[in-house]
């Protein structure tokens, strides 16, 4: 992270400008008393004008607050990078409010693109609810907001992608801003799984989290969509034509390429998602595609992050 912003101007962010929000002095009693609890470990949170705001330790910032489950609970926060990023900080709190522990840019990685992912900032620390941890509040800081993230640029990766001579060209300094959205996952530490071990994946999201854990990925040719995937009627055409059949073999599963109609919808589909600014459907996309064969898949991707 440099505070640098050389090379904006390719993305066309000069003109970005962060705002800082009015707010009234956090109080954490309160902050505890509006926590939501997770039904399922896992939730989109979203910082814009409407998300309530207050002044906390680090700095004045919108936030987000989630009780912690009864157990001991890996917290991962998950930012990607587009032409700005949320850099996530946060609070542990007990059951009266007290601050058992701050999370805050020391403790932020920057995790590179990957084939079913662009850059991100990723966040990940325990929390034990038998130590007093109640409640965990989500939110960025004054000295983030200062700061800039360092990323491959886009025309790199995309020649990268394509297998050719990526130019001679600058990295680009993404700024941080109030907005954006982390992806929070709880992982219950007794149930971590083993990154050593393969795993059958039997859906797209499944094969994204394995991706993540950098875990083997079994009979990834035979992935059917997930319920995710058919929100769009450009996706349910794809998944409907794409050809897919898998070859097993004692040792690995051979996959078949894609029909040449199917790779161009699955890319239209990439591509529509992109401009539409759904994120999370291009992505899925883009992965169902390279699992069905697709060879340009993330190339297709890239390219059209690259023009927005």
């Amino acid at each position: 992270m440099r505070k640098t912003i050389q090379g904006l101007a390719l993305l066309g962010v000069l003109s970005f400008t962060t705002v800082f929000v009015p707010a009234q002095a956090a109080n954490f009693s309160q902050l505890n008393a509006q926590a939501i609890t997770l039904e399922d470990n896992k939730r989109t949170l979203t910082f814009d004008v409407n998300t309530t705001s207050a002044n906390l330790p680090l700095g004045s910032s919108h936030y987000h607050a989630f009780n912690i489950p009864s157990g001991q609970y890996q917290v991962r926060l998950r930012s990607n990078i587009y032409k700005s990023v949320f850099a996530p900080t946060a609070y542990v709190l007990d059951a009266s409010g007290n601050i058992l522990a701050t999370y805050g840019q020391d403790k932020v990685t920057h995790q590179p693109s990957g084939v079913i992912s662009p850059d991100r900032l990723q966040l990940k620390f325990d929390v034990d609810s038998t130590t007093g941890a109640a409640v965990v509040v989500v939110a960025t800081s004054q000295n983030q907001l200062n700061q800039t993230t360092e990323i491959e640029h886009p025309a790199r990766q995309l020649a990268k992608a394509r297998g050719n001579q990526p130019p001679d060209i600058p990295n680009l300094f993404i700024p941080h801003s109030q907005s954006g959205e982390v992806q929070l996952k709880l992982s219950k530490i007794e149930t971590e799984v083993d990154n050593s071990a393969p795993v059958l994946v039997t859906s797209t999201t499944a094969a994204r989290e394995a991706s993540e854990n950098k875990q083997a990925i079994v009979g990834a040719s035979s992935v059917q969509p997930s319920a995710a995937d058919a929100t769009t009627s450009s996706a349910t055409t794809v998944a409907a034509t794409a050809s897919a059949s898998a070859v097993s073999t004692s040792a690995q599963v051979k996959q078949t390429a894609l029909l040449p109609a199917s790779e161009a919808m699955y890319n239209q589909a990439i591509k529509d998602a992109v401009n539409q600014q759904d994120h999370e459907l291009a992505l899925q996309l883009m992965l169902e595609a390279s699992e069905h064969g697709s060879k340009t898949a993330r190339a297709t991707y890239l390219e059209a992050l690259e023009q927005r």
